[in-house]
């Protein structure tokens, strides 16, 4: 219930808006009440080895980074990330102990691919018709649209240009926020229907019909994957089918001529109507060197970023905040991650961090391959009464229902489309797997070659940090080692070594440290941020600003590690004092912007908010200090942003209404400097305006008016400015 759930809520928002605090608190309480019960149900028989003594040790590095570099970024995103790696750590753990007979693996295998059979055919719903709808929509009326979506994308703005390319493309996301997202769900997935299709005949299966009834699944699934465009998925997918191969997973005396003729039509048909959606066309190969230069502009300033933070890193959350001071000036998009899994774990957590990572890798392997090579282990049944197929069936079809409180607790509910579009192909595709699941195998192969997919696909479109597509990695690799254990079906069972009975101190100890792992989560984010939303939602609904400031206060002390409500006080008192400027205002602006900047230190974003609105009010009055607080705020931002140029042109243009000419000029030649590398047009100074452009000075002259200026024009402007 819990991993369907997850894959529901759009996971791009987890660290940033904590948009899964309930799904990671529920698993905390369910693995602490699963291990422990576990333990004492199966004869104490616990499933821990190499991997999952390294999974712990990694778990307490990325934990410790967190903790170190708390006061670094902004805590309430250090502490979102730490809680979702030790939850996603703790799923691990889980299914090594829950899954242990090949029925119930294959349960929860089939389950996984139920889910992407649901999001495909969601995938087809939005490209076919609630994509063209909106896109109607936004024709007729496009700042009611942008409202209804909680944009504010101002005319010529770059956020206006990437919604309406966003808007334009026919790529599907599912229920993620990016199509990368869906393609990293849907890899893995479609190589496991692959194996399925082609492992599983006789007459075990039913027969033809079942074959042609798991083919069409898995054409679904690959014809939402080609109409993502994603090239990264488009390789890994690729690998996976010839190490399939490779590993005869699938059984070749089954691949008849008959059989390759029928795949062949069938995939011909599939690109076709692919084609005539348009999910292909000539830019998915034409733009591919420009996509891969874009990678490699991101992954040089990530080795930058991780040369400067070897041993802790940035922190996990920070990545963000932490990336525009090392990205390139010709890069275009300021990253929540780097698009490489490796390079992002060694950012956010540390070199050590990921060598142990790396590691869990390299001792997973030798595992499995000393499991599949041994034939002497001592076989064993196991005591426990496993997880049942209907169980596993009930606890997916029930994650569609959950996922939607879990949600809208988090902050961002799922599409209601999900629960009429994808549930029912949910469904079906259970029901169609069930002979499978019942009477056919799944070794540890095909579970590994779907984890080497995914992993392909993370070293080049990322997103290890999202519950969706991260989880799956944890899964598979439990799935892996649980399958390795046994060599055959029901009917008898061989594993290198049953699991180890553990004391009654070790289950113990084991549980005090899950119980306070549930106490610490519930102390320092399911709590805080689950009141603190409460708050600012009330706030948003407040006829006064004297209700507004109070619930924004209530906010700001139910969870004191967030800048958002802070922002908000600001943002608040700011529009006050612009209403009726006084001395009590202002310090009561002062105040709260200095708690907002005390709770995000390494935003170039917040700097320069603060610059904007000291600026502004600088125009009010023409205060020296206040435009002395507005030159401070935009140096610290370009200082944490030192390669763009719209934040040079806008230091440079509050240098010179201040009066600091000479300084005002060196930021505008930085400024011209750093558009002219610039390849991207949107965001050219030719297209952005100033704040407080109305400040013009009398050595400024424009033909047009000094109003009608844009950034390019005021900056070439004042880099001309004679200096007596």
């Amino acid at each position: 219930m819990l991993v369907v759930a997850a894959t529901l809520i759009p996971s791009e928002s987890a660290v940033s808006d904590g948009t899964h605090v309930v799904w990671i608190m529920a698993w905390l309480v369910l693995a602490a009440a699963g291990l422990v019960s576990g333990s004492r149900g199966a004869n104490g028989r616990w499933r821990f080895g190499g991997t999952e003594t390294l999974v712990v040790l990694f778990l307490v590095m990325h934990s410790a980074s967190a903790l170190v570099m708390l006061s670094a970024g902004e805590p309430r995103l250090t502490l979102n990330a730490m809680w979702l790696w030790i939850a996603c750590g703790l799923l691990l753990l889980a299914t090594r102990q829950w899954f242990r007979s090949p029925r119930s693996q294959r349960a929860l295998a089939s389950a996984l691919m139920a889910l992407a059979v649901g999001l495909s055919v969601y995938g087809f719903y939005q490209v076919g018709y609630s994509d063209p709808l909106l896109r109607a929509r936004y024709a007729q009326d496009p700042e009611q649209t942008l409202r209804d979506a909680g944009i504010d994308a101002p005319p010529g703005s770059p956020q206006r240009y990437h919604w309406e390319s966003r808007l334009a493309s026919r790529e599907p996301i599912g229920s993620f926020a990016l199509t990368n997202s869906l393609a990293g769900f849907l890899t893995p997935c479609l190589l496991l229907l692959v194996y399925v299709a082609g492992s599983f005949r006789g007459r075990a299966s039913n027969g033809w019909p079942y074959a042609v009834n798991v083919a069409g699944l898995t054409l679904a699934v690959a014809g939402c994957l080609v109409l993502t465009k994603s090239r990264s998925a488009y390789g890994a997918a690729l690998l996976g089918l010839a190490l399939l191969a490779l590993t005869r997973a699938v059984p070749r005396r089954r691949l008849r001529w008959h059989v390759l003729v029928g795949v062949m039509a069938a995939a011909i048909i599939a690109t076709g109507l692919v084609v005539r959606l348009g999910g292909l066309d000539r830019q998915v190969v034409t733009e591919a060197p420009k996509s891969l230069t874009f990678r490699l502009q991101y992954w040089q300033a990530t080795a930058a970023m991780i040369a400067d933070h070897p041993w802790f890193g940035c922190g996990p959350g920070s990545f963000k905040s932490c990336y525009t001071r090392y990205k390139l000036p010709e890069a275009s998009e300021e990253i929540s991650d780097p698009h490489n899994f490796l390079l992002e774990v060694a950012a956010t957590a540390g070199v050590p961090a990921l060598a142990v990572f790396v590691f869990i890798g390299v001792v997973l392997a030798v595992q499995l391959r000393r499991y599949e090579a041994s034939a002497a282990g001592a076989a064993y049944e196991c005591a426990v009464a496993d997880t049942s197929a209907g169980a596993v069936y009930s606890g997916a079809l029930i994650g569609f229902a959950a996922a939607y409180p879990a949600g809208w607790a988090g902050g961002l509910a799922p599409d209601p489309a999900l629960w009429w579009v994808a549930f029912p192909a949910a469904a079906v595709t259970l029901w169609l797997l069930h002979p499978w699941v019942m009477r056919g195998t799944l070794p540890a192969g095909p579970l590994v070659v779907a984890g080497c997919a995914l992993l392909t696909n993370l070293l080049a479109a990322g997103g290890i940090g999202f519950p969706g597509v991260g989880q799956l990695v944890w899964l598979l690799a439990a799935l892996a080692l649980n399958a390795a254990d046994h060599t055959g079906p029901e009917r008898g069972s061989r594993s290198a070594g049953p699991p180890r009975r553990r004391a009654g101190w070790a289950v113990a100890a084991w549980g005090a440290c899950l119980l306070t792992l549930i106490a610490a989560c519930y102390i320092t984010m399911y709590r805080p941020v689950l009141a603190a939303r409460r708050q600012l939602y009330a706030a948003r609904e407040a006829t006064t600003a004297s209700l507004a400031r109070e619930r924004l206060s209530r906010a700001a002390d139910a969870d004191p590690w967030s800048a958002a409500p802070w922002e908000s006080l600001a943002q608040l008192e700011w529009q006050q004092w612009m209403a009726a400027p006084s001395d009590a205002q202002l310090h009561a602006f002062l105040a709260t912007r200095d708690a907002l900047l005390q709770r995000n230190r390494g935003s170039s974003t917040i700097y320069r908010q603060c610059g904007d609105w000291l600026l502004a009010m600088f125009a009010i009055t023409r205060s020296a200090d206040l435009g002395r607080e507005a030159v401070q705020a935009y140096c610290r931002a370009v200082e944490l942003y030192p390669h763009s140029g719209i934040l040079h042109a806008q230091l440079a243009w509050a240098c010179h209404v201040t009066d600091a000419r000479e300084l005002a000029r060196e930021h505008a030649q930085e400024a011209l400097r750093l558009d002219a590398l610039m390849p991207h047009s949107e965001f050219k100074l030719a297209r952005q305006r100033l704040v407080a452009e109305q400040l013009g000075a009398v050595d400024l002259p424009a033909r047009d008016g000094q109003g009608g200026l844009n950034a390019e024009q005021l900056m070439q402007r004042i880099r001309n400015v004679k200096i007596p």
